[in-house]
């Protein structure tokens, strides 16, 4: 019997990940809740034209017949946040009659499949396999997922679905997803390259379709996207960079908000994503944005390249134009560095005695070289060195200075483990490390742009703590001058409560024991780390510390402790488990002493292996390229410069690696937690997973970073 029970295929490693970190019910909860979309559809209000209730109004009217009947409710604004309307859907509906179809059937690509959930039609590029279907004729559609161990989903477009082949096929009776009318033949569905091939009206889910509804008045956006604009809160006026601005829906936000005044320049590394980003803007009539191809990790401003534009000496002021089509020989004016070229041919013709035409010709082949190593620089998003700029052209975007914005935002690139409708998630363990290793080098250049007394906004749209938590941590650590500050509007859930004022610093590795990332490859792996970490810690606390040898010396190095660290070693004595993460909101967790206590006096049971598994996620994660030799001393306020061993402050912190004294506090204390934001998919707001975090700048950053231990 056909129906929509589909069943997520999980990496091992990282399932057994999610678990330690959350539990195993609450996980399942977000992994249910993954596979099926949001019940309820955002609608961002461009506040430039018009008002939240007007759309309101006269959105009913707009919608077609089966979208206005598939609404749970009359659309409204959504609470505390302004110029955010929701409009409710359903589901699932299981009762849907399939006998209607007689057999028909459309296959659709899981990508397409998920649109479809989300609301949108089955278009012709997404279909992969059909029965014989007439125009007008019902089907049933059905998604295609690739199955377990294989990258393809057993289906190629233009398959003919018969019952001779339905034998060969991988099983589709637990996705199908919805009743259509074909709007094609079938022969049409696979030569036409375009157009609208099944126009649903039974879904599983009934979620409205608004898109390309009431254009340049709305926008489809999820509700935590909407919130991270407005978190950001720019002013009217002030300097804003988005480092990865794609699709554009945040950046035309904060226009708004900014009443089209200002600038913001928005980054991103592809030409055809800066395109989309222009598109956005214009449709939104919003002028201030000026979108620029850029890798983000090398937005700053170089002082060799800065000497270079500047004449040298001087601190060049940034141009803000987009990459030019000049360096493929495509747009009028001088040629790059076509004065260095011909300098240098020059200097080698006259040596080499060469006639003024050879001269010309082999300073053309200069410069032609250079253009192409420049061109190659601009394609991959770097800087390019100094030599090859020679007279540099006005169009190339060629980074900023440091401390130049009022606002960053910075939604990097992430895992995207908790989006929704997500049919496959097949990323091994090691991938979530890469994706918080990557996005430390982001937020090294969001806080060298940041001016002393803005503020950075840092989201993410995954459930992972190592991109969240874990880099949140990384950048109050890293930067002593960022502090969390409280966010408006605050409507998602609090953030995990991390190890890092307890148990971490006795789950911290040895120096010189640095884990593998074949170790978190797999479940049994995970297990092995976890039970070596363990003995690892029973030997080293089995044995006498140097500063610790008399009765004397362990009495004054236990109450030089912390408290949480006494009922760590406490709790490790009696064979007391170290304290997971816990969602502080639900009141499961804590950064202080008596928290910890009576929660395992209580026989509160917690996940097996949660604060290990969270800590080797961050630790192989590993800190930013660009670290500071070593970390900046304890200001007394749950930094791990303050809860450092006697014997360690006594030896200073040359025996510790830079990794290790990077991210020797770890996780969010139970007051940092309650300052940013986490969306979960199974949670009240029935959102895709995100994060939020907002920092404000403090003090003048330190140039060279040469932080002392």
């Amino acid at each position: 019997m056909p129906g929509y029970q589909p069943a997520h295929d999980w990496d091992a490693g990282v399932q057994a990940y999610f678990e330690a970190v959350f539990g195993a019910e609450r996980f399942a909860a977000m992994a249910e809740a993954i596979l099926r979309p949001p019940l309820a559809t955002c609608l961002r209000v461009n506040t430039l034209r018009t008002t939240s209730q007007s759309v309101i109004q006269r959105l009913p009217g707009e919608l077609s017949e089966a979208d206005a009947a598939a609404m749970a409710g009359p659309p409204q604004e959504a609470p505390g946040v302004p110029g955010a309307v929701i409009v409710p859907a359903s589901g699932p509906h299981l009762d849907i009659d399939w006998g209607v179809a007689g057999g028909r059937e459309v296959v659709i690509s899981r990508k397409a499949g998920e649109a479809v959930l989300r609301g949108a039609q089955v278009y012709i590029p997404g279909i992969l396999a059909a029965t014989p279907v007439a125009t007008g004729q019902v089907v049933a559609v059905s998604i295609a997922v690739e199955p377990p161990g294989r990258q393809h989903a057993g289906i190629t477009r233009g398959t003919f679905l018969d019952s001779s082949s339905a034998a060969t096929l991988p099983d589709r009776s637990h996705c199908h997803i919805g009743l259509g009318t074909a709007q094609v033949t079938r022969s049409a569905m696979f030569s036409a390259q375009k157009g609208l091939g099944v126009l649903m009206t039974h879904r599983v889910f009934a979620t409205p379709s608004c898109n390309g509804l009431l254009p340049g008045e709305i926008m489809l956006q999820n509700l935590p996207s909407i919130v991270t604009a407005q978190v950001v809160a720019p002013e009217p006026g002030s300097m804003v960079v988005d480092m990865c601005a794609a699709p554009g829906g945040k950046t035309v936000a904060m226009a708004e908000l900014m009443r089209n005044t200002g600038s913001i320049a928005a980054l991103e590394r592809s030409e055809s994503k800066v395109g989309g980003i222009r598109a956005i803007a214009q449709e939104f009539n919003v002028t201030c944005i000026s979108a620029y191809r850029m890798d983000s990790t090398r937005a700053v401003q170089q002082p060799a390249l800065a000497d270079t534009i500047s004449g040298g000496g001087g601190r060049a002021d940034v141009v803000l134009q987009k990459v030019p089509r000049a360096v493929a020989g495509k747009a009028e004016g001088a040629p790059v560095a076509e004065d260095a070229a011909a300098d240098e041919a020059a200097e080698v013709g006259v040596e080499h005695g060469l006639s003024p035409p050879a001269r010309q010709l082999a300073a053309d082949k200069v410069r032609k070289r250079r253009e192409r190593k420049l061109k190659l620089c601009l394609s991959r998003g770097q800087v390019p060195h100094p030599e090859l700029l020679g007279r540099l052209p006005e169009a190339v975007a060629r980074g900023f200075p440091k401390e130049t914005f009022d606002r960053v935002l910075l939604d990097g690139p992430c895992s995207g483990v908790g989006m929704r409708p997500r049919l496959l998630h097949r990323g091994p363990l090691p991938e979530l490390f890469q994706a918080a290793a990557q996005q430390r080098r982001l937020i090294d250049a969001a806080a060298a742009l940041l001016k002393p007394g803005g503020f950075l906004v840092y989201s993410t749209c995954t459930l992972n703590p190592g991109e969240n938590e874990g880099n949140v941590r990384y950048a109050l650590d890293a930067y002593p001058n960022l502090r969390l500050v409280p966010q408006t509007p605050h409507i998602g859930g609090t953030g995990l409560v991390g190890p890092c004022q307890s148990a971490a610093d006795d789950l911290a590795f040895p120096p010189g024991h640095e884990v593998p990332i074949s170790v978190l490859t797999s479940v049994q792996s995970i297990g092995r780390g976890i039970q070596q970490r363990q003995q690892q810690q029973q030997q080293q606390h089995s044995r006498p510390h140097p500063a610790e040898t008399s009765a004397d010396a362990q009495s004054t190095a236990q109450s030089a402790l912390p408290c949480t660290q006494t009922c760590a070693s406490a709790n490790r004595a009696s064979g007391v488990p170290p304290k997971p993460f816990s969602d502080s909101q639900q009141g499961s967790g804590g950064g202080c002493c008596t928290e910890v206590c009576s929660g395992h006096a209580a026989g509160s049971q917690t996940p097996a292996g949660a604060a290990m598994a969270i800590e080797i996620a961050i630790e192989v994660s590993g800190p930013s390229p660009i670290q500071p030799s070593g970390i900046a001393p304890g200001r007394g306020d749950g930094s791990w410069g303050s809860r450092r061993r006697p014997a360690e402050q006594a030896a200073g912190c040359s025996g510790l690696p830079a990794q290790a004294r990077l991210l020797r506090g770890r996780g969010l204390s139970a007051q940092e937690a309650a300052l940013v934001q986490r969306f979960d998919p199974s949670g009240p707001l029935d959102t895709p997973a995100f994060f939020i975090a907002k920092f404000i700048k403090l003090t003048r950053s330190d140039g060279d970073r040469d932080f002392t231990c």
